[in-house]
């Protein structure tokens, strides 16, 4: 009885195929339904399809779902290209979806079937969100502990990497989604990635061939070659002198002559198309996310009526059109995207219990033992009977994703803080778990009040260049230092910029440790008593920067912060807010004691990275290293976690007992 309805389904295939839309036809090979499709193009349609149509907030969240877009064609009854970031979850702002653990979690559990379970259920979440290409996985080499995007990552070995950028691979498309493994090539510091305004001179990256074939190649070949990557990311940096998406040998010699890659090349979003004649003939197919972005940063639509242009007087061949339309509809025919389009929109709930649970596995799987002495782990009641925890990152307060670019920030789910786990397991062990904050954390603190500067504020002086010189703009005394409180006409359009310096005496009311924040993004540097407290350098993106001082109460401080937004991305939230967390040693001392009074305490220390902005130091922020070594001197046993983005120094090590390595997965 279900024949009539399969015959009834298909028909609607068989009938736009029988009505001049013969590319629609499932049934022919993959190579003969692009040909049909491209002959049938115009050159207004073609062009259409290699530049990006996204509309993007200022904070970079595609109005319609997709930070990368191409838009359909319901008469040639093709679907719209709907791209989005990232590795560790659909990212972008979306809500109701699911926070994994950071890439070089599951990396570190070495498990290529784990890692490809996850790229299904990436997919599948991808797909619940009307997107049918996911901008992943990141399979650049970990080359530094300093970068920003080391847990985006998979590992600083290639081989591993290379593992698991084929399953990531093979996972993400066998739900009918397109992979696109990123940034080819070289791409491993977030430091002058694009350059700072207005010049936007990207970094240059010099790296030998054999280095390049033996290090940072191999997951991407392998990606290509045995996991069929439907496409590729280029990133923004030059290599060898030329800017990737436009290097000849990158693209055209490696990617594709020598490695056979059919798919298309996509630009890194804004800051990687630098040419049109020179990023067509060598390798780019797509410009993202597309139009005129003079205004907004100095670069013309390099793939809008530029192209058009070079194509209509030849610079760029008709041929090269035509092969770069192909390239991005080959795998959209072949991986089903055209025949099973998705269907999900931006406010579906992709969210599932089974992918919690899977999220919880990689976690579980992920997390490395660094060190374990006198047998401290594992906890039972026969060695533990009171269990002292510390740390703000044994909250609900953990970082458990990356702030910005390819990471989840879905505000709807709930981590289960590894605090309330820990108490759920030694309740049913019949052990006693304590705890005590220790150290203010590492987000943003309170802003500094108008009270606790002499005066009642803060002189600045700004000027209308990135580097303090020329002519003074103009003056301003301030109650406090915020980024709302920078004059809105200091910028209003590239390439106008802006930088200034505060000045002001600061009162602390307490003595002891006290805790800074600088949050905002391009660059800043707080100094107390002419001493470096705090650096922020090239934030591409709003970023917190901590640092502390030991001061005295009722002893005045000179307080200077110079500021410049010469590496800021985000179009109209430049400026810098400064914060800040007072001395409290009673803290200090309930910690202490604690520790003293429990079997073994546990340890929570966090970094906070993230992408735009690479680490000044490999120590953790704040005072954390020395509240680990105090505590680890009180307690008769001690277990740091960490939840780091990458390596960190660990000077207290050989006072501590055992070490976990959870990276970002809590």
């Amino acid at each position: 009885m279900r024949l009539p309805v399969l015959l009834f389904a298909i028909v609607p295939a068989i009938s736009r195929a029988q009505a001049g839309q013969p590319w629609l036809n499932s049934s022919l090979p993959v190579e003969e339904r692009l040909k049909l499709f491209i002959a049938q193009l115009n050159d207004t349609q073609k062009y259409a399809m290699v530049q990006g149509d996204t509309e993007l907030e200022d904070n970079g969240t595609g109005v319609n779902a997709c930070i990368g877009h191409i838009t359909g064609n319901e008469t040639l009854g093709i679907p719209s290209v709907c791209m989005a970031d990232g590795p560790p979850g659909v990212a972008n702002s979306l809500n109701n979806v699911t926070t994994f653990p950071a890439p070089v979690v599951v990396a570190s559990s070495w498990n290529t079937t784990l890692q490809y379970i996850y790229a299904q259920a990436l997919a599948q979440e991808h797909r619940a969100k009307g997107h049918n290409v996911v901008l992943a996985p990141t399979i650049n080499i970990v080359r530094s502990p300093f970068w920003a995007r080391a847990a985006e990552a998979f590992s600083e070995d290639p081989w591993l990497t290379s593992r698991m950028a084929v399953a990531g691979v093979t996972g993400l498309q066998s739900q009918g989604v397109l992979a696109c493994p990123k940034h080819f090539a070289a791409y491993n510091q977030d430091t002058n990635r694009f350059g700072l305004d207005p010049e936007w001179d990207a970094v240059d990256v010099e790296v030998d061939k054999r280095v390049l074939h033996e290090v940072y190649f191999p997951a991407f070949k392998a990606a290509i070659q045995e996991g069929k990557a439907a496409s590729i990311m280029c990133s923004y940096n030059k290599l060898n002198g030329y800017y990737a998406c436009e290097n000849e040998w990158l693209l055209n010699t490696t990617l594709r002559h020598d490695w056979g890659f059919d798919g298309f090349v996509v630009a890194d979003w804004y800051f990687s198309t630098r040419s049109t004649v020179g990023s067509a003939l060598a390798g780019l197919d797509i410009s993202m996310p597309g139009g005129d972005l003079t205004e907004s940063y100095g670069f013309p639509a390099y793939y809008g009526d530029l192209l058009v242009e070079a194509a209509q007087n030849g610079s760029v061949p008709a041929s090269r059109i035509d092969d770069m339309v192909a390239r991005i509809w080959r795998y959209m025919f072949k991986l089903g995207a055209v025949d099973d389009p998705v269907t999900g929109d931006a406010e579906a709930v992709a969210r599932t219990q089974e992918h919690l649970d899977l999220a919880q596995t990689m976690a579980e799987d992920g997390a490395v033992l660094l060190k374990n002495d006198n047998k401290t782990l594992p906890i039972t009641s026969s060695k533990y009977k009171r269990i002292a925890v510390f740390g703000v990152d044994a909250t609900n307060k953990s970082q458990v994703s990356e702030n910005h670019g390819g990471f989840v920030r879905d505000t709807t789910m709930v981590v289960q803080a590894p605090l309330d786990a820990l108490k759920k397991r030694a309740e049913a062990e019949g052990i006693e778990v304590v705890y005590e904050e220790a150290y203010p954390g590492t987000d943003q603190f309170a802003t500094i009040p108008a009270s606790m500067f002499k005066n009642g504020g803060v002189n600045v002086t700004y000027w209308t260049t990135t580097d303090f010189s020329g002519a003074v703009n103009q003056t301003a005394f301030l109650p406090n230092i915020t980024a709302a409180t920078y004059p809105s006409e200091l910028w209003q359009a590239w390439p106008q910029v802006f930088s200034c310096v505060y000045s002001a005496v600061f009162l602390p009311n307490t003595s002891g440790t006290y805790h800074f924040s600088l949050v905002g993004q391009g660059d800043a540097l707080l100094y107390l008593n002419s001493q470096l407290v705090a650096n922020m350098s090239n934030a591409n993106f709003a970023n917190t920067i901590q640092g502390t001082a030991t001061l005295h109460a009722g002893t005045e401080v000179p307080l200077l912060l110079t500021y410049s937004m010469g590496a800021s991305l985000s179009t109209g939230a430049y400026g810098i807010t400064l914060g800040a967390s007072p001395a409290n040693r009673t803290r200090a001392a309930a910690a202490a004691a604690l520790a003293a009074s429990a079997d073994l305490a546990i340890i929570f220390a966090s970094d906070r990275l993230s992408e735009g902005a690479d680490a000044t130091a490999l120590s953790l922020p704040g005072d954390q290293d020395a509240v680990v070594a105090r505590l680890a001197a009180a307690a008769p046993a001690a277990l740091v976690v960490l939840n780091t983005n990458s390596a960190v120094l660990m000077p207290w090590l050989g006072a501590v007992d055992a070490v976990m390595q959870a990276c970002i997965s809590m």
